[in-house]
């Protein structure tokens, strides 16, 4: 369960996004981004299934602490400017061991719509000249 949903940090750009939450228990936490629209169930995001962005714009089997905010996305994407896809997050708590009975899970989907870059090319790279 959340006890912070999670919200957007940052503007969303074709290589990074930064989102943040914080649990209602200790556990581990998982997310993708999809192109498609369609909801995911927690095997389907933990087996990144339909994922976009590339092998490293998601979150697998990462420690969050009850209350604490933990921040979605310090990793690199290869997402597309100006399409929007459905950041999926998926928390369970710290009980939820292989075959037990879960004590505490959440699912959350939110749409981001992904900003093109906007900026000036400065040795070689593009640089974003929006706020973040």
């Amino acid at each position: 369960m959340f006890q912070i949903s999670p919200y957007e940090l940052r503007t969303p750009f074709p290589a990074t996004i930064s989102y943040s939450f914080a649990p209602v228990y200790n556990g581990k936490a998982w997310a993708i981004l999809t192109s498609n629209m369609a909801a995911r169930t927690p095997a389907e995001i933990k087996a990144l299934y339909m994922a976009s962005g590339g092998s490293t714009c998601n979150v697998q089997n990462m420690d969050v602490q009850a209350g604490l905010e933990s921040e979605i996305g310090n990793f690199t994407c290869a997402l597309s400017a100006s399409q929007t896809y459905k950041l999926h997050v998926y928390v369970e708590d710290c009980f939820s061991v292989q075959g037990s009975t879960k004590i505490a899970y959440d699912r959350l989907s939110r749409l981001i719509l992904v900003q093109p870059y906007v900026g000036v090319v400065l040795g070689g790279s593009k640089q974003s000249l929006a706020a973040s």
